[in-house]
């Protein structure tokens, strides 16, 4: 994800309000138009990022919370728990 590598590294450096499009274009190596192709700006693009970020753990949170409460057999391998 070159945009949203480029995101971040810029958003290590300053606030969100003082990104630019332009030079998150310049750094990602991408045009205007393919950025605005995925986003409708950089709100957007954060917004998506944590979208997926919160998509992602609630998937381990859920896929952990199901191996918890899964029976007797949950934590078992061939008849040992780990």
């Amino acid at each position: 994800m070159l945009i949203r590598g480029a995101f971040t590294d810029l958003l290590r450096q300053k606030p969100i309000q003082n990104i630019t499009i332009k030079e998150l274009c310049e750094r990602a190596g991408i045009n205007r138009g393919t950025f605005y192709s995925h986003y409708t700006d950089i709100y957007d693009l954060r917004d998506n990022i944590e979208d997926e970020m919160t998509r992602e753990f609630q998937k381990g949170a859920g896929a952990a919370s199901a191996r918890r409460s899964g029976g007797a057999y949950a934590g078992c391998h061939h008849g040992r728990y780990f």
